[in-house]
This record gives structure tokens, C-alpha cells and sequence, in this order.
């Protein structure tokens, strides 16, 4: 693993060209909002359940259920993983699934020669804790017990740490000044170690944004990845712009100047039609923010194209949780 020590800024920096950027619409009338079809959670349903392969080695985790029917533990395990913030693909006995940080694993079902049923999780890629924290609430969930939603860890500073105001303050500032100074590095891996750390400290923080901050994060943004299966550091930059995008917002660290110069309301709404799931998720994710933090620009946004591209979005990924939460409440927003 690289080691980096966070200090004064580089010596050098170079500047980042900014990519061509569409044209806002000169005017956008608002329109009556457009009723969307209700939802109906998938469900995973193979045609047909197969026996386990007579050389096939069954990994450790897995479990096995003898008590009900196989269409009965896949309906189980198909609404655990909407409840999941993952990427799924239903292919016959088996459910390929993908995390926001590119972790990959796959759920399998079988049949053995008792006739019960073999539920195994395998991971292709990625961090293997991410993997078994997904992994225990799909086995719990196929054997009929809660699936336990995933949720990031979160630690409490100390009591015998306590720092005034002023000085907490002082101290985000110059956390965030060397973020900065890594995303200026001419090394991606670098630059990746200042955007996560910014992800970080934007989440927690009401930041200053500087103008380099906004060109960064517009440049990422505004070319999101087209494949669904990309796992390029441009993806993963993407991603990260958009969660940055999203934090300003929800602690008003933003000017609507901020979004309206720099055309982030088209950027976005373009990122909803994007074939990637996290991408869409995180665009919905920002308009809300915006409709909240700047309700004067909700009349452009608000239109009968916007609403045609939500339900389109809906449809695209098969209405998973997921996309379907951020967007329900983003046409909340809309109709407030």
C-alpha cells in the first residue's frame, strides 16, 4: 500500500482542463408533475433450481435450508438485495452483484442430493470485508431471519479529547487544504487519496469551496462513465465528485451562483440517463439537494422531460430500492 504524508502544498501544479460542457436551456416552463407508475419490488425467480456439479468445491459461505421451496428462498434473497445499495443482475441460479467501491460477488443456489437447498456467496473482486458484511444478511435473509441492512461504521471522538470550537474549525480547514493539495498531484492514485478524504470531511463538515474544488468536481461529473460495468479510476472519480457534489449541498456550502454558472443542474440531469446505477443514484441525489438548498431554481428543473427521464430511469434498472428511494423523494421535492 503507497504511503502518503499529507503537508504543504506541491511545489508544482498544473492546470486541469475543463471538458465542453452542454448548454442550459434558455427557458424551461414549469409543468404539472407527471404521475410515475407505482413500484413493484423484483424478485429473484430462476426457471429452474440445478443440482450441485458433482466437482464443484462449495465455499464456506453458504448455508443450507431444507424447511421451504427454492422459489420461496429466492423471493427471500431477490428482497434482501433491493433493500442492498447494490448493482444487481439476475442470471439464471445465480444473482451478480456490485458495491459502489466495485466490490463483486455472486449469490448461487442449488439443490443437493438430499433434495434441500444450497445458498452459497462467492466474491469475484474487491474488499472482502465490504463482501461479508453483504454476505451475513443474504444467509440470514435466505433461512426467512431479517436481512440486517448494511451500514457504514461511525466512531464517536473520545470525551477526554476535547477541542474548542475555533480550534475544530481551524483544524477541518487545513484538513481540507491538504486534500486539495493531493487532488493537485499529477498521480491518480494520489489525487483518488485527497477526493476520499474530501468525501470524508465534506460529509461530517460545512467546508469553504474554493474555485479549484468546483472545477475539479464539474470536470469529474460531467463526463460519467457509459458502460454499467465500468471500474475505471474515472467511474470511481465520478462517484466520488458526485458525493462531494452532494455534501456541499446538504450543508449548504454551496452559492446557487455555484450551480447555476457552472450549468451543474444539466450535468446532473444528464448523469440520470446514465446506464450506471450508483451514477443515476448519486445525479438524483444532488437535484434533491439543489431543490432544497435553492427552491428558486426548481422551476427550471421541474419540467415534463424531467419527469419523462425519472420514470425511464425506473424502468432502466428494473426499479431497484436503491435508484427508486432517491428518486421517489426527489419527485417529493418537485410537488412541495
Amino acid at each position: 500500500m503507497r504511503s502518503i504524508m499529507i503537508g504543504s502544498a506541491p511545489v508544482a501544479i498544473r492546470p486541469f482542463p475543463l471538458a465542453q460542457l452542454p448548454k442550459m436551456p434558455r427557458s424551461l416552463a414549469k409543468a404539472a408533475p407527471v404521475k410515475m407508475k407505482s413500484s413493484v419490488v423484483r424478485v429473484w425467480k430462476p426457471d429452474s433450481i440445478p443440482r450441485v456439479p458433482e466437482y464443484y468445491q462449495l465455499g464456506r459461505s453458504r448455508v443450507t435450508i431444507s424447511d421451504c421451496e427454492g422459489d420461496e428462498i429466492t423471493s427471500r434473497i431477490g428482497e434482501c438485495l433491493q433493500q442492498q445499495p447494490l448493482s444487481i443482475t439476475f442470471q439464471k441460479n445465480e444473482a451478480v452483484c456490485e458495491t459502489a467501491c466495485h466490490a463483486r460477488f455472486i449469490v448461487k443456489i442449488f439443490e443437493d442430493d438430499n433434495d434441500k437447498f444450497v445458498v452459497e456467496v462467492q466474491r469475484r473482486s474487491g474488499c472482502s470485508l465490504v463482501c461479508q458484511k453483504f454476505c451475513r444478511g443474504i444467509l440470514r435473509a435466505a433461512k426467512g431471519n431479517k436481512g440486517v441492512l448494511v451500514k457504514s461504521r461511525t466512531f464517536a471522538i473520545p470525551p477526554s479529547i476535547h477541542r474548542q470550537h475555533g480550534e475544530r474549525e481551524k483544524i477541518v480547514n487545513e484538513d481540507v487544504q491538504n486534500s486539495i493539495n493531493l487532488m493537485k498531484q499529477e498521480k491518480i492514485d494520489v489525487q483518488m487519496l485527497g477526493v476520499s478524504a474530501l468525501v470524508s470531511l465534506t460529509e461530517k463538515n460545512k467546508v469553504e469551496v474554493c474555485d479549484f474544488t468546483l472545477e475539479f468536481v464539474l470536470r469529474h461529473i460531467a463526463s460519467p462513465p457509459v458502460k454499467a460495468d465500468d471500474r475505471s479510476l474515472v467511474c470511481q472519480f465520478c462517484l466520488e465528485c458526485l458525493n462531494i457534489l452532494a455534501n456541499l449541498l446538504r450543508r449548504n456550502s454551496l452559492k446557487c451562483s455555484d450551480i447555476t454558472d457552472n450549468d451543474f443542474i444539466q450535468i446532473l440531469a444528464n448523469g440520470l440517463q446514465y446506464n450506471d446505477l450508483f451514477v443515476a443514484q448519486h445525479s438524483a441525489r444532488c437535484l434533491k439537494g439543489i431543490c432544497r438548498c435553492f427552491p428558486q431554481l426548481k422551476a427550471g428543473i421541474t419540467n415534463k422531460k424531467i419527469f419523462t427521464i425519472l420514470e425511464n430511469v425506473l424502468e432502466r434498472h428494473e426499479k431497484h430500492k436503491l435508484i427508486e428511494n432517491e428518486i421517489q423523494q426527489l419527485k417529493l421535492e418537485f410537488e412541495s
